[in-house]
């Protein structure tokens, strides 16, 4: 029988899929759910956004992939592409910042004014640049089934807590360090990112637990 831990782990998983599609449907075709929802929840840029609906999907397979005690076929299926995806994403913003190149890929990841695309590259947050990091690492642990994947996932899931409360608390008290923002080497990480690797963390170290239990 299915852990509670497990159903959980899978329900904040799905929870950050369905905002992150919302928030791709409203990139795609400017239907603007999230304002007529959420006025608070602010914008992001479309790689996060996609960056997040993946992150949900690995989230997912390392819940599947504890619960079941062997190698997913979810996991197996799904993980590698999204880290993938998640890699490109990232390393796209990332390298056309600090190199100063323009190339049409990062064009379509960058905010849009009433002239078009913003001519200066955006370098990520680095508290967001940590965050998927740790989810990319999350997802191959989840693809190798082992004795320490329970340690691993508790580490995994403790620092990305660790780093979204640091951004969350930042936020609220008005602390820029602790939302690392750093001058110009790193701008805070938004609130709402902060938000969904906080829901994100509690799925690993749920992940983690279930399968503590599952051992003993």
């Amino acid at each position: 029988m299915e852990q509670t831990y497990t159903k959980f782990a899978k329900l904040l998983s799905f929870f950050v899929l369905f905002v992150s599609y919302i928030l791709i449907v409203d990139r795609i075709f400017g239907m603007e759910i999230m304002d007529r929802w959420v006025p608070q929840w602010g914008t992001t840029l479309f790689s996060v956004d996609l960056a997040f609906f993946c992150s949900a999907i690995i989230a997912y397979g390392a819940a599947c992939a504890v619960h079941i005690e062997r190698r997913s076929l979810f996991a197996e299926s799904f993980t590698p592409a999204c880290i993938l995806i998640i890699l490109l994403l990232m390393s796209t913003l990332a390298l056309s910042a600090l190199l100063e190149i323009h190339t049409s890929v990062e064009d379509f990841f960058l905010p849009e004014t009433s002239e078009g695309f913003i001519a200066v590259q955006t370098l990520p947050s680095m508290g967001t640049l940590i965050g998927y990091i740790l989810i990319v690492l999350g997802g191959i642990n989840s693809m190798f089934i082992h004795r320490s994947m329970a340690v691993r996932m508790w580490m995994i899931g403790t620092v990305l807590f660790l780093t979204s409360a640091s951004s969350m608390v930042g936020h609220i008290i008005n602390q820029p360090l602790l939302t690392f923002s750093f001058g110009s080497l790193s701008h805070p990480m938004p609130l709402n990112v902060s938000i969904l690797f906080m829901v994100l963390a509690l799925t690993f170290l749920l992940c983690g637990l279930t399968e503590s239990k599952t051992k003993q």
